[in-house]
């Protein structure tokens, strides 16, 4: 193996772990946050006050499309704080009609209700008591993100053992 060879290994490990590593930054908190959500969020009926036309998007393999569907926007009261906040995008309109009531999970916040930090807020669907986790997705991200690491640490174990034997 060329030095050449070597140092383009070494710099492709490394742009990859610091990818992984930057991805792993990024996902830990916003799982802390999802669960914390699941667990410490306040449970809220909102109404749905309006139904507005919009373009959705559709991805396959081979092609990404758009289709016409309806965003539901939804409002609630929390000790006095009135919040608006995208319920979701159906692609009926009497899927959610307006004065139409939906069950929420909602981290209360009056800087989110005036715009000034982001809200988090998730629909509970039918026959739910609280919406899915989204823990597995964030621990895909986070072995993903593992993986992406793994070439710089077997090119940091194979240097160790090599220095190692020609010590020892």
């Amino acid at each position: 193996m060329g030095r050449h060879d070597t140092f383009g290994r070494v710099t492709a490990a490394a742009i990859f772990a610091l990818a992984g590593a930057t991805l792993a930054w990024f996902v830990w908190p916003q799982m802390h946050r999802s669960e914390a959500l699941l667990r410490e969020g306040v449970r809220a009926e909102a109404r749905v006050v309006a139904l507005d036309a919009d373009t959705c998007f559709y991805s396959n393999r081979r092609a990404n499309r758009e289709f016409p569907c309806f965003r539901a926007t939804g409002a609630w009261t929390h000790e006095g704080v009135l919040y608006r906040s995208t319920l979701g995008f159906y692609t009926q309109a009497d899927e959610a009609p307006v004065g139409s009531s939906v069950r929420i999970v909602f981290a209360p916040d009056p800087a989110a209700a005036a715009g000034a930090a982001d809200l988090q807020m998730r629909v509970v669907g039918d026959g739910r008591t609280l919406p899915p986790s989204e823990k597995p997705f964030y621990l895909g991200l986070l072995a993903l993100a593992g993986l992406m690491c793994a070439p710089l640490l077997m090119l940091l174990l194979r240097t160790w053992k090599s220095v190692r034997a020609r010590t020892g």
